[in-house]
């Protein structure tokens, strides 16, 4: 499995310090080697509300994007196992699968192979392939994030403040003008003198 253009982008640009780049395809070759009919895995980063996804690529489509290499409508079976870190939810992995009972039989082992907890396994509850669209937001979401970040340290900074003022008052801003913090944070930083 590779990662989709999105991820690629969201783990080069932005997770340098932090690159789950080879934890994602390593759990990608346990997947495939226990499911060899899985077409694409995700996981999402609850605390971040991240989405990273993988997809295999068939060799007959050797020569068409990973993007296009799995089509929605090809998914037949999904599985959803939390990952779970003294006793809270800390990332959920999504596996999808190109045959309806790819999965039957496998809960248990994929959970172990993949550090997950067999309990809230929950199978077919995602056939519309829908953190694969969360996964073209990743690279946005991050680009948000800094933005708001670099304008909150700015906003501290300049009318010495401490970071969670700072925060505050760029959420104010935003809310009275109607716009999300990124965009109250983009205009902040760049009408700066």
């Amino acid at each position: 499995m590779e990662p989709v253009p999105e991820t690629d982008v969201a783990l080069d640009e932005y997770m340098r310090d932090d690159d789950p780049r080879d934890d994602l395809l390593q759990m990608g070759r346990l997947v495939r080697r226990i499911v060899p009919q899985c077409v694409a895995m995700s996981m999402t980063m609850v605390e971040d509300e991240l989405t990273f996804t993988l997809v295999a690529r068939d060799r007959s489509a050797s020569r068409v994007p990973a993007q296009r290499a799995i089509a929605e409508d090809c998914i037949e079976s999904s599985l959803s196992l939390p990952i779970v870190e003294s006793g809270r939810v800390v990332a959920g992995l999504s596996l999808y699968a190109a045959t309806a009972d790819a999965f039957d039989g496998h809960h248990e082992e994929l959970a172990r192979a993949l550090g997950a907890s067999v309990s809230g396994v929950v199978s077919n509850g995602d056939l519309s392939f829908s953190t694969r669209r969360r996964a073209r937001e990743a690279p946005q979401q991050l680009a948000d994030r800094k933005d708001v970040d670099v304008t909150v340290g700015l906003l501290a900074a300049d009318r010495n403040l401490d970071l969670r003022t700072a925060r505050q008052l760029l959420a104010e801003i935003a809310i009275r003008a109607g716009v999300t913090a990124a965009a109250a944070a983009r205009v902040l930083r760049f009408s700066r003198p």
